[in-house]
């Protein structure tokens, strides 16, 4: 290979054209042997490196490529990052779908903070070889080992079923994914809708930047960690609360809760003003709401929200759930009426 390599050189030489230098005979022989050397260097690394695939793809096919149905977990290092790329690679990995960052970024950040449960995921391989799903998993396991604050003894546990039917692809990944609600209620975590919906906002906000939006996932540990860390404004203020039926909590909720974090006593107090007034509203001759005649006259916040909803419906050809006003799109107007009528600094809130 090496003369193969030489005669090449020289074919090249013999088609370039021939330029004047002042160099003498001696440095172009030394230039011309360095050139040859490093050569010869770039092809050793070059079969190396195919040695390396090589080697990888053998062992691959021997550790996860099986004629009929098995089970395994293996345990990854850093020094399988060779044949976790083998995996990500088109090789064996070219019939998946396209890779969400996002979710790629939520598996990471299970790994990093040590929240890794291999038994409730595993990686199909067919009888072929071919992997059948896994492709987040494997990116999100490749930076985890990639990033130079990961400890050098990490291992992480991946569960494997081989020798899957190539006909069962179609059906892998179909199911719905569970809510953050209804893994709230499988922990037993007792939460009014309220609280839930500041838990949910709060976890957006501390992991994506902002408490409001379709787009990000957010893992359990994450909301976990929430009601960790506010279980006392959580209950001191927002527990033992009775609010309207269309009381806007993910708004208002949120709004207060804001609020709590740098003024509980004030955020508690405008709380126990709309839970006093909804208690007014359900007393005999009360005064019908102006703007939803289905309930009484609440506190002023929610007969502002209630007012701008029945402004936006009037507007709409169709009336379905899609087009009605959210919950969100009212939270500036509750900051705006935090900061006029309490004189609250602005930048309390996350907008």
């Amino acid at each position: 290979m090496i003369g193969l390599l030489a005669l090449n050189i020289n074919n090249k030489k013999n088609n370039m054209k021939v330029k004047n230098t002042t160099k003498n005979k001696s440095t172009s022989k030394l230039s011309f042997a360095n050139k040859l050397k490093n050569a010869r260097r770039n092809l050793i690394k070059k079969i190396d490196v195919s040695s390396e695939e090589l080697i990888t793809s053998i062992h691959y096919e021997q550790e996860f490529k099986r004629e009929s149905f098995e089970h395994k977990v293996v345990a990854f290092t850093n020094d399988d990052l060779p044949l976790i790329d083998h995996m990500r690679s088109e090789k064996i990995n070219n019939n998946n779908r396209e890779k969400n960052s996002d979710n790629v970024k939520r598996l990471l950040r299970c790994l990093k903070a040590g929240e890794w449960h291999f038994e409730s995921i595993d990686i199909m391989v067919c009888s072929d070889g071919y992997l059948m799903n896994g492709q987040h998993t494997l990116e999100a396991m490749s930076q985890y080992f990639n990033d130079a604050t990961t400890p050098k003894d990490a291992e992480i546990l991946l569960g494997f079923k081989l020798g899957v039917n190539q006909k069962a692809m179609p059906y892998l990944d179909t199911q719905k994914k569970r809510s953050p609600e209804q893994n709230l209620k499988i922990k037993d975590v007792a939460v009014n809708r309220t609280q839930k919906e500041i838990i949910l906002a709060e976890g957006r906000k501390v992991i994506l930047g902002q408490p409001f939006g379709k787009r990000g996932q957010i893992n359990y540990f994450e909301y976990e960690n929430v009601i960790k860390k506010n279980q006392g404004v959580l209950n001191r203020v927002f527990d033992n609360i009775s609010l309207s039926m269309d009381f806007p909590h993910k708004a208002i909720g949120y709004a207060l809760f804001s609020l709590a974090k740098k003024d509980e006593e004030l955020a508690k107090e405008i709380m126990d003003d709309i839970c006093a007034e909804h208690s007014e509203s359900l007393k005999d001759k009360a005064v019908i709401s102006r703007y939803n005649t289905k309930y009484c006259k609440e506190h002023d916040l929610v007969e502002l929200f209630r007012e701008e909803r029945h402004r936006k419906m009037a507007g709409l050809s169709s009336k379905t759930d899609k087009d009605c006003y959210r919950s969100e799109e009212f939270y500036p107007l509750v900051i705006d009426w935090l900061v006029e009528k309490h004189n609250v600094d602005r930048k309390v809130f996350s907008i």
